[in-house]
C-alpha cells in the first residue's frame, strides 16, 4: 500500500467515525424518545375517565352517611363534610399517593356507641328458633330501640336522600363510610317494624317495611361505592325475610315486588369508581422513582423506559370492562360461565418490552367481582321466591314455593329442614341451603 492509498483510507475512516459521532446522538435521542414514549388512552378508557370528571361535586347523602356515626350534638352532614375536606387536603399536599396520607388523624371523630348486637335480638329469621326468641324478647327490643333512637332516626333521614355519589378522591387511603353503623341501624329498624306488628298494627308495619325497601333499592341503583352497594344488598335480603314473616304470620297480601332493574343489578357505577382509583394510582406512578422502592435514585427517563401509565391503564380497563359486561349477563348465562377462567389480557410483545413494570402490575391478581355479581343475582332470585310465598304459611307456602324454579339449574324450591326455610339453589349460595326465605309454619307452629 502506497502512501496515497493509506492516507485516503485514513481519511475515509475518519469521515466514517465523524459521521457516526454526528448520527449517534440523534439515534440515541430517537431511541430514548421511543422507549419513554407512551400510547394514547383508548377511547373506551377516556369514556370511563369522563365519569370521574363529570360527576357531581356535592352530595348531601354522601356527607350524611360519612358522619352517620358522629356523637351528638354534632350534625352528621357537617361531620362528613369536615372529614372529606380534611382528606382531600391531605391528598392535595401529598407528594404521592403512598404513605403521605396513610393513617391520617382526621379519620377519627367522636362516635356514637355501637349498638349491642345481641344475637338473640339481631338474629336472622332464617335461623331456627329466631322468631320464637324475638317473641319472648319484647322488653329487651324496646330497650334497644330506645337506647339507639338517634341512630334509628339518622337511618330514616339518610334513606330519603336521593343524591348519593361518593365524593372522595378514589385512593387506597380514602375514608370508608361507617357501614357497620348503617347495617346495625337497619337491623334496629327491622326490630322496630317487628314491634309495631306485635302491638297490633301488622298492616301498618308491613307498609312501612315496603316503603323502606323502595328507598333502599333507590340507593342500590345509584351506589357507586362497592362496599355501600353490597351493604344495601344485604339490607334487602334481610328485609325480604321480614316481608315473608309479617305477611305469612298475619295473612297479609303484598303487591308483587318488581325484579331488580339493570341499574340495581349492574356493577357499572361501582366499577367505574374502582377503575378511577386504579387509573389515578397508575398516573401517579408516571416517572415516579418510588416505583423502584430502595432504588429511588434512578433517573425519571429510566422509570419511563420501563413504565407507561397510558399503556397500563388501557390494559387495566379491559379487566374492568370484562366484569362490567359480566354484571349485565342474565342469571342463566352468568352461571353457565361461572367456572370459566377470566381471559388473560392480550399484551403485545412491544408493550411487554417498553412497559415491563406496567405489565407486571396489571398481571398481579386484582379483586374478583364474581361473588358480588352472584350475590345480586341471588337477591333477584329471592324476590321471585318472596313473591311466591307472601301471605302464606304452612303447606300452602311449601306448595306455592315449589312452583318457583331456580334460574341456575331448573330445580324447584324445597323445604329445608335444617334451617326451617324454603330454599332455591343460588349463584353465591351464601345462605344455608342456597337462596332462602323463612317458612312461617316451621318456625312459629302456626296452623295452615
Amino acid at each position: 500500500m502506497n502512501a496515497s492509498q493509506y492516507t485516503g483510507g485514513l481519511r475515509h475512516q475518519r469521515g466514517f467515525i465523524f459521521g457516526w459521532l454526528l448520527v449517534a446522538p440523534v439515534l440515541v435521542a430517537v431511541g430514548v424518545v421511543v422507549l419513554v414514549g407512551d400510547e394514547p388512552l383508548s377511547s373506551e378508557a377516556q369514556a370511563w375517565d369522563a365519569w370521574l370528571e363529570t360527576r357531581p361535586q356535592t352530595s348531601q347523602a354522601y356527607d350524611y352517611l360519612m358522619g352517620l356515626d358522629v356523637l351528638p350534638p354534632d350534625d352528621p352532614a357537617l361531620a362528613g363534610s369536615r372529614l372529606l375536606a380534611a382528606y382531600e387536603e391531605a391528598v392535595a399536599e401529598a407528594e404521592d399517593l403512598y404513605g403521605a396520607v396513610e393513617h391520617p388523624e382526621w379519620t377519627v371523630h367522636e362516635r356514637l356507641p355501637l349498638p349491642d348486637t345481641d344475637q338473640e335480638l339481631f338474629c336472622s329469621l332464617l335461623e331456627p328458633e329466631c322468631q320464637a326468641r324475638l317473641e319472648a324478647s319484647g322488653a329487651r327490643i324496646n330497650a334497644a330501640l330506645e337506647t339507639n333512637r338517634v341512630l334509628l332516626e339518622r337511618l330514616d333521614t339518610f334513606l330519603v336522600m336521593d343524591d348519593y355519589v361518593s365524593l372522595a378522591s378514589p385512593t387506597v387511603y380514602e375514608p370508608y363510610p361507617p357501614i357497620y353503623y348503617l347495617l346495625n341501624a337497619h337491623g334496629l329498624g327491622l326490630l322496630e317494624i317487628y314491634q309495631e306488628a306485635r302491638r297490633g298494627n301488622p298492616g301498618a308495619a308491613l307498609e312501612r317495611l315496603m316503603r323502606r325497601i323502595t328507598r333502599v333499592r333507590a340507593h342500590l341503583a345509584t351506589a357507586d361505592h362497592l362496599v355501600v352497594k353490597m351493604a344495601l344488598e344485604r339490607m334487602l335480603h334481610e328485609s325480604l325475610d321480614h316481608v315473608v314473616y309479617l305477611s305469612g304470620r298475619h295473612g297479609l297480601a303484598v303487591t308483587p315486588i318488581a325484579p331488580l332493574s339493570t341499574q340495581e343489578r349492574s356493577l357499572e357505577l361501582s366499577l367505574l369508581r374502582e377503575y378511577a382509583g386504579m387509573a389515578l394510582m397508575y398516573r401517579d406512578l408516571d416517572g415516579n422513582p418510588a416505583l423502584f422502592g430502595p432504588y429511588e435514585s434512578v433517573p425519571q427517563w429510566w422509570v419511563r423506559a420501563l413504565y407507561k401509565p397510558h399503556m397500563t391503564i388501557n390494559m387495566a380497563h379491559e379487566g374492568f370492562d370484562y366484569w362490567y359486561q359480566r354484571s349485565l349477563l342474565p342469571a342463566v348465562e352468568f352461571v353457565a360461565t361461572r367456572d370459566h377462567e377470566r381471559p388473560e389480557p392480550k399484551v403485545r410483545l412491544w408493550t411487554k418490552l417498553t412497559n415491563y413494570v406496567g405489565t407486571v402490575l396489571v398481571a398481579i391478581a386484582g379483586p374478583s367481582y364474581e361473588d358480588y355479581i352472584a350475590r345480586l343475582h341471588d337477591l333477584d332470585t329471592k324476590i321471585q321466591l318472596t313473591n311466591a310465598v307472601v301471605g302464606l304459611h304452612g303447606e300452602a307456602a311449601i306448595a306455592s314455593a315449589a312452583a318457583v324454579q331456580s334460574p341456575y339449574d331448573g330445580t324447584s324450591a324445597r323445604y329445608v329442614v335444617e334451617v326451617s326455610a324454603l330454599c332455591l339453589h343460588g349463584a353465591a349460595s351464601r345462605e344455608p341451603g342456597g337462596v332462602c326465605v323463612p317458612h312461617v309454619q316451621a318456625q312459629l307452629g302456626i296452623g295452615s
